[in-house]
């Protein structure tokens, strides 16, 4: 991945692909929760296609690359990464209800399928031409939101594992979710400090 004469240690496809994840799930969140609903069911066939449909550009993007017959952009290559991302966590963002639907602060929100309201749908489908617009733009603060998108990430699985293991309420869930507290820090603080060596020998600036 590239921003004019400076090149990332990252993937562009890839860095699609996981961006197109947490913001998918991120958006489902907020889709569904406000208004009291939780899909735990696979869409229908029409969703499904069109989920289908959406993962396929990535395929003949690097397949076609890969033999040399189309020269692919960076641009084009974060576009069908965040594609099949956000596809992906369509199907991902259901394990995430499932969890939350075995609570009893969300045991009350009312299940239905997912993408069974036909603006959400066009909603998630609009939202990867719009994260791909953000992320060109913003990509001069590349490192920065990375980071910030790193401790989002680690701490929201975090927030998954200790409300599990919070629901048996013992000294040694309790103790097991303070470890998971802090060997993420730890491992968010490492992931960060060797993202920043890494872009800082290879763009030769220093970040600070």
């Amino acid at each position: 991945m590239f921003s004019g004469d400076f090149y990332y240690v990252v993937c562009a496809r890839d860095t699609g692909i996981y961006v197109g994840i947490v913001s998918g799930i991120i958006l489902m969140l907020l889709l569904y929760i406000p208004r009291g609903k939780a899909p735990t069911s696979f869409p229908g066939i029409f969703s499904l296609i069109l989920l289908g449909l959406t993962s396929i550009p990535i395929v003949l993007d690097a397949g076609f690359s890969s033999i040399g017959v189309w020269l692919s952009s960076n641009e084009i290559r974060l576009m069908t990464g965040l594609f099949f991302g956000f596809a992906f966590s369509g199907f991902l963002s259901l394990v995430f209800f499932e969890i939350f639907t075995r609570f009893s602060s969300f045991s009350r929100l009312q299940r239905v399928r997912l993408f069974g309201e036909w603006w959400v749908l066009a909603i998630y489908m609009l939202m990867p031409i719009a994260v791909w617009a953000a992320i060109l733009y913003l990509i001069r603060y590349f490192f920065y939101i990375s980071a910030v998108s790193v401790f989002i990430s680690i701490w929201f699985g975090n927030l998954v594992l200790i409300l599990a293991l919070n629901r048996n309420r013992t000294r040694k869930n309790a103790a097991l979710a303070a470890c998971i507290a802090i060997f993420s820090t730890a491992a968010e603080m490492t992931i960060v400090a060797s993202l920043r060596l890494l872009l800082s020998s290879y763009l030769k600036i220093a970040l600070f």
